[in-house]
């Protein structure tokens, strides 16, 4: 298996092969040999499984070091795949929480009739990369 880190622009800042799995062990030790310390860690790391990675790091006693500067967020996909029955996950790793606690990923924009909608900032108005 092959798992990479991509920045919000799709440049690929790291990767690595998982040799058997993509279990949240590897992935959590991926995370951190990229990511060793918390100046150096995202505000957020966007992943399928992170619901999972979530779980295993809360159970493992690794939650707390990335508590301080990171949140797991799951893709839109999976969000809706089990966000009502996974309460973990609907409450930390939803994508778009309309509360106001990640304004940088969902944000209200005004057509140009004035009218208000939601906007997602999450790849899909980046035009350059700086990483």
């Amino acid at each position: 298996m092959l798992e990479t880190i991509c920045a919000p622009c799709g440049v690929v800042i790291a990767w690595t092969k998982c040799s058997k799995s993509e279990s949240p062990t590897n992935i959590l030790r991926f995370l951190e040999s990229v990511y060793p310390t918390e100046e150096s860690r995202p505000d957020y790391i966007c992943i399928d499984k992170a619901c999972l990675i979530l779980k295993h790091a809360i159970n493992n006693g690794t939650w707390p070091m990335w508590s301080q500067t990171s949140q797991f967020i799951v893709d839109s996909y999976h969000y809706m795949n089990h966000r009502t029955s996974d309460y973990l996950c609907r409450k930390w790793c939803n994508p778009a929480p309309l509360n106001g606690s990640a304004p940088n990923l969902v944000g209200v924009e005004r057509d140009r009739n004035g009218r208000p909608h939601y906007k997602r900032a999450f790849n899909s108005q980046v035009s350059s990369c700086n990483i």
